[in-house]
């Protein structure tokens, strides 16, 4: 998850000249987070989508949601994964372990994916997807793997392993940094747009000392 704050009192200097000031502020505050929180969206879900992370299943992507909290004068962003476990996995990174004690985890190698990336099967399936029988031997390499037999070729299909370590994408993280520093840019102009709006701004005139 990524924040993006800010304490509407920084802007009260200029937003004095405002009829109602406060909830005028708040009301631009809020719609000018909105906005640029939708920006930090499409710019992580694009990021999900290129070289650094390729899109096997979409699921990712689709989990990417931004949403917008008001609390008294301050107003915060929130850019975050919903409803995905392995979210928070990809952005921050972490070593994930096989679920029983004693257990592999399955690392699809290629003859058991698509050209997508995707799980063709899992490890226990491979029996059925490979009539011949499968069985674990290790690499020339040293690496544990399950093959398949495939008439008298045998086929590597999964990796197993204790544990692996996955760096983190920082992807919410880079979405919000990028959009951070024309934040408060755009809240001084929607605010001049509003003085000038009531009359109480000219263009080319100072609005604020």
């Amino acid at each position: 998850m990524a924040e993006l704050s800010i304490d509407t009192s920084e802007l009260k200097q200029l937003a004095a000249r405002l009829r109602d000031a406060p909830l005028v502020l708040r009301g631009l505050a809020a719609e000018t987070m909105r906005r640029t929180m939708l920006r930090a969206e499409g710019i992580a879900k694009r990021s999900v989508s290129g070289k650094k992370l390729q899109v096997r299943t979409g699921r990712l992507r689709a989990s990417i949601r931004s949403r917008v909290i008001v609390d008294g004068p301050r107003i915060t962003g929130i850019l975050g994964v919903e409803n995905l476990v392995y979210g928070p996995q990809r952005e921050f990174g972490g070593t994930i372990r096989a679920k029983k004690p004693g257990g592999f985890l399955t690392i699809p190698l290629k003859a058991a994916k698509t050209a997508a990336g995707v799980p063709r099967f899992t490890a226990r399936e491979a029996d059925d997807a490979f009539p011949g029988g499968t069985f674990v031997a290790k690499s020339r390499q040293g690496n544990l793997l399950l093959f398949g037999k495939r008439g008298a070729a045998l086929v590597p299909l999964f990796l197993l392993k204790k544990e692996v370590t996955q760096k983190g994408a920082f992807f919410l993280t880079a979405a919000r940094n990028e959009v951070q520093p024309h934040f408060l840019e755009s809240m001084q102009n929607a605010l001049i747009a509003k003085l000038i709006s009531e009359g109480r701004a000219t263009t080319g005139a100072p609005v604020a000392t």
